[in-house]
């Protein structure tokens, strides 16, 4: 789109037979722009493994580069590695790192599976980050729940963010002490150090949190989906807080998120739900209690 407002479309996704180009890119990552001009981004479902195996017929999912003009070149066909270590279901797009290389997360799959970890588009695993360069070499650099009833994390949703210091930041949906999701710190050689877990109390980032922005001041700014002080029956589902998040030491800000979804018995769904914001969707099974709280089984995403 020009300043102006013209719009031009520049590529359609799914334009190869079986899409094997990709299909949803997600509106949970933005493209990355690389040194040399080109975007960069990933695809939720689609690619090769549309063709065949666990995430067939819709796909796993890729990462793509585009050019300006609209030449679309798939550098990675997420699953390509058996029992899909590599990851899947990329749903929030790719950084660019200050190596010049692009850094994202899976939610699913990678070296570990663990009943606690929700999983991605196969319902197993429990989420990597991966590095992948400018012409498509693709690695691992740390796999989720790598640590005793996944105190580290898993299933990261969240759009990294390449920190001042060059290191990456971001967010998993489960796991930590507490069992409800974590911030993270991980160097561009895959050493990990969780800087914060989530006890509902402080936020819980369901299966999404909102991007943490870096502020000038070098603090990290975020908020969450669901959890805080605050139950306001009738309020819906989701809500949370603003977090400040330092590279020692955290403190919390709270804002005025406070909907939670509230149930006047205890019951289970896997369906939709309806709330009173309206019909959302519950992609794992959860438990509603009268309190409004979701359970710490950590399997409901709203």
């Amino acid at each position: 789109m020009t300043p102006t407002g013209t719009l031009t479309t520049v590529y359609n996704f799914c334009s190869q037979s079986n899409c094997v180009d990709g299909a949803g890119p997600d509106e949970g990552g933005a493209l990355a722009l690389g040194t040399e001009g080109n975007f960069y981004g990933a695809t939720v479902s689609g690619g090769s493994s549309a063709n065949s195996g666990p995430c067939a017929p819709s796909g796993c999912g890729t990462i793509f580069k585009i050019t300006p003009s609209g030449t679309l070149t798939t550098l990675y066909n997420f699953c390509s590695q058996p029992n899909c270590v590599d990851g899947d279901y990329n749903v929030n797009g790719v950084v660019r790192g200050p190596d010049g290389n692009f850094y994202g997360v899976t939610p699913g799959n990678g070296a570990n599976n663990n009943p606690l970890c929700l999983g991605g588009s196969t319902g197993v695993g429990c989420g990597t980050v991966f590095r992948i360069t400018p012409e498509g070499a693709f690695i691992t650099i740390y796999s989720f729940c790598s640590q005793t009833n996944c105190a580290d994390g898993d299933t990261p949703s969240t759009p990294l963010v390449s920190g001042a210091d060059g290191n990456l930041y971001g967010e998993t949906s489960s796991g930590g002490a507490y069992g409800y999701g974590t911030v993270f710190k991980l160097t561009l050689g895959g050493k990990l150090t969780t800087l914060h877990s989530f006890d509902y109390t402080d936020g819980l980032c369901g299966f999404y949190c909102s991007p943490m922005i870096q502020a000038t001041n070098g603090n990290f700014y975020g908020a969450t989906i669901s959890g805080g002080t605050n139950l306001v029956p009738g309020g819906g589902c989701c809500g949370g807080m603003c977090l400040k998040l330092a590279h020692r030491v955290l403190s919390r800000r709270f804002m005025t998120f406070a909907h939670n979804l509230v149930a006047p018995t205890a019951s289970t769904h896997s369906g939709s739900c309806r709330a009173s914001t309206g019909t959302f969707t519950v992609r794992r099974k959860m438990t509603v209690f009268p309190t409004a709280q979701f359970s710490k089984s950590r399997q409901a995403v709203c």
